[in-house]
């Protein structure tokens, strides 16, 4: 339950409630820089949230990326993490989520 509380606070996955679906608004477009930075911060709170401590030298690998493509190199060990702190559904859905901020 705690990683579905995560996914929907992350912004990976949406609230039911009683009556109706939460649907989020459309996102303004934004720029290159602010989609690496915004990415970049999910993915660092994502692993941190899953693992706590051991999540240190991911974040330092986080903090030497520059750029979009920097960070899609580390998806596949986000993922592991993600789904290692996570289960493995709820650390799909934060993948996605992250392959999706970073189009």
């Amino acid at each position: 339950m705690a990683s579905l509380k995560h996914a929907v606070r992350c912004g990976a996955a949406m609230a039911l409630t009683p009556t109706a679906l939460v649907v989020a608004a459309p996102a303004a477009p934004v720029s290159d820089a602010e989609r690496f930075r915004s990415t970049q911060k999910f993915m660092n709170d994502t692993v941190v949230d899953a693992i706590g401590l051991r999540a240190f030298f991911f974040t330092l690998k986080l903090e030497k990326c520059y750029t979009c493509a920097d960070l899609q190199l580390l998806l596949p060990e986000f993922t592991a993490k993600a789904i290692k702190g996570n289960g493995d559904v709820a650390g799909r859905m934060l993948e996605g989520r992250a392959r999706e901020m970073l189009r």
